[in-house]
This record gives structure tokens, C-alpha cells and sequence, in this order.
């Protein structure tokens, strides 16, 4: 496990993790950023008191995207089905046309004989 310093609102925290030193500080830095703008919009706020109002706001917004990230996971699923519907509609039709192209072929061939035999008669009958 790796530790990495960051600096939040003036104060120096260890943090512990797997991630990499770089997407920890890119993390507290955006932490730090928020903890900021909240600080700046209300400047009699404890520190205490900002850090919920900026986890507030980051579950917040975590939720927001979730939730947006599902509905588009959904639209992707529905979709996905369609698509399949779709490709499943297509391998029927293109069995059906195999079936009549071949249906047609053999009424091509019945007819010509038809047409042979017709001939034959009437050239008999001459």
C-alpha cells in the first residue's frame, strides 16, 4: 500500500491506497477545490462543516451520474435487444428469399421444360 501528502483547505493529510501518488493528489485536489468554492461562498463555516457540505455535494453529484451512466446503460441494453431482434428478422428474411430464389428457380426450370414440351406438340401436330 502506498501512502501520499496532500493539502486540503491548508491542512496536510496521508492518504493510503493502491492508486497511484498522481490520481491521489488529482483527487485531493479536487476535493480541495470544492472544500474552496464552499468556503468562499459561506466564509463563517468550520472546516468541519464545509468537508459535509462538499461530501454532500460530491454524493451528489456521484448520484446525478449514476443514475444518468444507468439510463444510458439502459438505452444501451434496449438497444442492443433491438439490434438482435433486428439481426434475427434479417437471417429469417434472407431464409425466406433462399427458399423463394430457390421456389422461382424451379419454376423457372418447370416452365422451359413446359415451353420444350409445347414445342415438341406443336411441331408434332404440324
Amino acid at each position: 500500500m502506498k501512502t501520499t501528502k496532500v493539502r486540503i483547505c491548508n491542512t496536510e493529510y496521508v492518504i493510503k491506497g493502491d492508486e497511484s501518488e498522481e490520481y491521489i493528489e488529482k483527487i485531493a485536489l479536487f476535493v480541495d477545490k470544492k472544500m474552496n468554492s464552499i468556503i468562499r461562498e459561506n466564509p463563517k463555516l468550520s472546516l468541519s462543516t464545509a468537508a459535509v457540505l462538499t461530501a454532500v455535494n460530491v454524493s451528489y453529484d456521484y448520484f446525478k451520474e449514476r443514475d444518468q451512466a444507468n439510463k444510458q446503460k439502459d438505452l444501451m441494453d434496449e438497444f442492443e435487444k433491438k439490434s438482435k431482434d433486428q439481426v434475427s428478422r434479417v437471417r429469417l428474411l434472407e431464409a425466406k428469399i433462399e427458399k423463394l430464389t430457390q421456389a422461382n428457380s424451379e419454376l423457372k426450370e418447370t416452365l422451359t421444360k413446359t415451353e420444350e414440351q409445347l414445342k415438341k406438340a406443336q411441331n408434332e401436330f404440324r
